[in-house]
């Protein structure tokens, strides 16, 4: 089937690009999907992709409206795997589902671009282990700031009350750390301008013996 297209709109500026996202495969204890949400606003091309570090194949799919309720999904297996959409010019959801095909899972890179002047992202299903589980820690994303704003991340974990670090980042240096112990955090920092920014957030335990699993919702101007 043809990727969609979109008359005379050209693919969004608002993007994110998850670092090292370690996935879970069918052989992996307690195997879930990682999930990302978010909203377009306008219209465009909404697009997924993702490539795996290693040879296992991954699948990545997406598709209109919340979790449980997606409709028009589109999915593609392989290493370096990219799904697109048209979104209209209504407030739109989508959703953004990876996991391994085979094996018990490994890590991969993944952006998301969408159409939306107040862009947000969600993720659910991140395991959230400790220093020892390298990418099974949390997050580290890169998104591209249009303009003077907040930088956010509001997040919350199951499983039990940790150490955490988040970070904030620009091409320079950290410009935001925020550390404490809890099972939540929710932070806000004001940026001056436009510019490429990292936000970071992990487990600061080396390692977790009980499952941890993340949700967080980031958000950029």
């Amino acid at each position: 089937m043809p990727e969609p297209t979109a008359t005379g709109v050209t693919l969004s500026g608002a993007s994110i690009e998850f670092q090292g996202v370690g996935f879970d495969g069918p052989a992996a204890d307690a195997s879930r999907e990682r999930i990302f949400t978010f909203v377009s606003r306008s219209a465009g091309i909404v697009e997924a992709s993702a490539e795996a570090s290693g040879s296992d194949s991954i699948r990545l799919c997406l598709g209109r409206g919340a979790p449980g309720s997606v409709t028009a999904q589109r999915c593609r297996e392989s290493t370096e795997a990219k799904v697109t959409s048209a979104a209209s010019g209504a407030e739109t959801p989508w959703t953004v589902t990876l996991i391994g095909a085979e094996g018990a899972g490994g890590t991969a890179n993944l952006v998301l671009s969408f159409p939306s002047d107040e862009p947000s992202v969600t993720v659910d299903g991140f395991r959230f282990q400790g220093l020892a589980f390298g990418d099974f820690n949390g997050f580290v994303a890169d998104v591209q700031a249009t303009g003077a704003g907040n930088l956010g991340v509001a997040a919350t974990w199951s499983g039990g009350s940790v150490p955490y670090r988040l970070t904030f980042a620009d091409d320079d240096a950290v410009i935001e750390e925020e550390t404490g112990e809890g099972m939540a955090v929710s932070t806000t920092v004001a940026v001056s301008s436009a510019g490429a920014y990292r936000i970071a957030l992990g487990n600061q335990q080396e390692f977790a013996e009980q499952d941890l699993t993340l949700r967080a919702t980031i958000s950029w101007p």
